[in-house]
């Protein structure tokens, strides 16, 4: 189950980098997460419900993506129309990293999905980018989501398989760290084991 408010963050004012518009960096990300399941910021603003829940997470790569809608140049209005708010026309924040290169040093970075296609969001594709590490003050959008049990009539989402997590430092040489209690995706493991076929098909998407 998604938070019914894409961008709850601006939505109760939590703004740690002062950019006033609910962006957050990726380790405020994962503390803002940690925050609602703590009970210390009150989200009650962000839901149609008044159950307080204690497992959300910020979502891995694969969950974000299952939320796309291919058919159409912005999912931001059609996905605000299926019944969220303030579903953003930009990147979402996920919790899956990946190893990359810049100026031939190996760096980390969190996986960004984009709610927009077309031009330089991949012309109808999901965007799998890294954010840059070099700027620690990047912010991108959070949108939190929890995971009780396989609802009947809906399709199950993939594991990405990440099993490792870093410091979250946006800096040269992160460190692998335990990952009991990050919230990262090698922490949470949302999702159910994939087969082969399920990474040729997502390699081919994501080479285009």
């Amino acid at each position: 189950m998604w938070l019914k408010d894409a961008n709850c963050a601006h939505t109760i004012g939590h703004d740690p980098l002062g950019i006033g518009n609910g962006e957050l960096g990726w380790v405020d990300a994962l503390a803002f997460v940690a925050g609602i399941n703590y009970g210390t910021y009150n989200i009650s603003a962000c839901a149609s419900y008044t159950n307080h829940y204690s497992n959300w997470h910020l979502p891995n790569s694969n969950e974000l993506a299952s939320i796309i809608n291919y058919s159409v140049p912005d999912n931001s209005p059609w996905l605000n129309s299926a019944g969220f708010t303030n579903v953003i026309p930009d990147y979402y924040l996920s919790s899956t990293t990946r190893m990359f290169e810049m100026t031939g040093a190996p760096l980390v970075g969190p996986i960004l999905v984009g709610m927009r296609s077309g031009g330089n969001w991949g012309g109808g594709f999901v965007n799998y980018l890294e954010e840059s590490p070099s700027n620690p003050w990047a912010g991108h959008y959070t949108w939190p989501v929890r995971v009780d049990e396989l609802v009947a009539g809906t399709a199950p989402v993939w594991k990405t398989g990440q099993t490792t997590c870093y410091d979250g430092m946006i800096s040269l040489g992160w460190k692998v760290v335990d990952c009991a209690g990050t919230g990262q995706d090698g922490d949470i493991r949302s999702g159910i084991e994939s087969n082969g076929l399920h990474h040729v098909l997502r390699t081919m998407q994501t080479a285009q």
